[in-house]
């Protein structure tokens, strides 16, 4: 049976444990007490008492009912044990005892598959069998006597081998619903896990990327002037604080459920212009139709298409590179280009390897807002162009 509202009565720890195990002994006692009291006062026990095991029934009884404090750890074996005393007693005397079966039967139907406790079910017959092969020899009756006495046994088993079918159902639905939520949960933590890591890639790959080539930039001109030089340390200045702003917007999305999810926007896109221009690449801009604000997320993926893309011009077309960047604003959509034409070649001293995790993650971002992204080479250059709904 369900023990759920008794958790809910009883403390936790040991305490929980002693009581569960008290009122367990208390209720084999019970059932115990209720097969002496129904079947040893049989008229037929008291007709020769000298030829009635009468420490033989009791004995056995503890060891039965004793065994049974174990059948949600060992059903089939409790099950047995029970089975045994039942027909055992009932084919030696009239002596019927049912209440230890029935305890063993509801273990096995409410902690196993359908199958086995089918089984248990079954197993059941040769012990009505012999209660009622037992009743008509020690009480001569008729047929009708006989088959109430059947269906007796019937209805008993029956309904607790039901009762326990409920309660294994209920308890198998409770645990496909605990491994759907903690599935849920997995993706979910997955999710953004992976969300994370794309807005971690997009801070360092572009402004980390551009703050290193201005600073080797400046230790590799040792004739580079004063305002050149203050130029340079202010660029890097402006590009390090728009870098703490986000990881600080990003420790922001870890410490709450929800955070400022949105993040950088095509608002910022001068600045990103700006800084792309500052590492010696030249950016073209051109729009069409007519600009309207997107939605948040929409926004911010359009900006992170645009980033990652001259992120890429800076660390692989080279100083003298140039972009053609086109936003194209139809009535339905946002259509975002990206064309390189490289320039003297990779940036010195900066990796120029290709682990090809910024493009995943804007193709993941673009199919999660329900878009597209097509990259690849274009010419002598390299292209993106991804199209979003809005």
């Amino acid at each position: 049976m369900s023990r759920g509202w008794l958790q809910r009565l009883v403390p936790r720890g040991a305490t929980r444990r002693r009581l569960f195990v008290l009122a367990d002994v208390a209720l084999l006692l019970v059932a115990a007490v209720v097969d002496l009291v129904l079947w040893g006062f049989d008229p037929a026990l008291r007709i020769s008492p000298g030829s009635v095991p009468i420490p033989a029934v009791l004995i056995t009884t503890v060891i039965t009912f004793g065994a049974q404090l174990w059948r949600r750890r060992y059903p089939w074996p409790c099950y047995a044990i029970a089975w045994a005393y039942a027909v055992g007693w009932s084919l030696l005397i009239p002596y019927q005892p049912f209440t230890a079966l029935l305890i063993a039967l509801y273990a096995v139907a409410r902690r196993r598959a359908l199958g086995q406790a089918v089984l248990a079910l079954l197993g059941v017959v040769p012990v009505i069998a012999a209660a009622t092969f037992s009743t008509a020899s020690w009480h001569p009756t008729d047929a009708a006597g006989v088959l109430v006495s059947v269906l007796v046994w019937c209805v008993l088993y029956g309904m607790v081998w039901t009762i326990a079918r409920f309660a294994w159902s209920a308890t198998r639905a409770a645990e496909l619903r605990e491994t759907a939520r903690a599935a849920e949960a997995a993706l979910a933590l997955s999710d953004e896990r992976l969300r994370l890591a794309r807005e971690l890639h997009d801070i360092v790959a572009h402004s980390v990327t551009g703050i290193v080539l201005q600073a080797a930039g400046v230790r590799r001109n040792p004739a580079v002037g004063e305002d050149q030089l203050r130029g340079s340390l202010e660029l890097i200045e402006r590009t390090g604080t728009q870098a703490m702003r986000e990881l600080r917007r990003l420790l922001g999305l870890l410490r709450t459920p929800e955070g400022d999810r949105p993040g950088a926007s095509l608002a910022e896109l001068d600045q990103l212009v700006e800084l792309t221009e500052a590492c010696q690449i030249q950016v073209r801009v051109h729009e069409s139709g007519e600009p309207r604000q997107l939605a948040p997320e929409l926004d911010h993926v359009a900006f992170r298409v645009v980033q990652e893309s001259l992120a890429n011009v800076i660390k692989h077309g080279g100083p003298g590179s140039t972009v053609q960047l086109g936003l194209d604003w139809e009535p339905a959509q946002l259509s975002v280009d990206v064309r390189n034409q490289p320039g003297d070649g990779p940036t010195a001293g900066l990796p120029t390897e290709n682990s090809g995790l910024g493009l995943r993650g804007l193709r993941e971002r673009l199919q999660a807002a329900g878009g597209e992204l097509v990259a690849g080479p274009d010419g002598s250059g390299f292209r993106v162009s991804a199209r979003l709904p809005g």
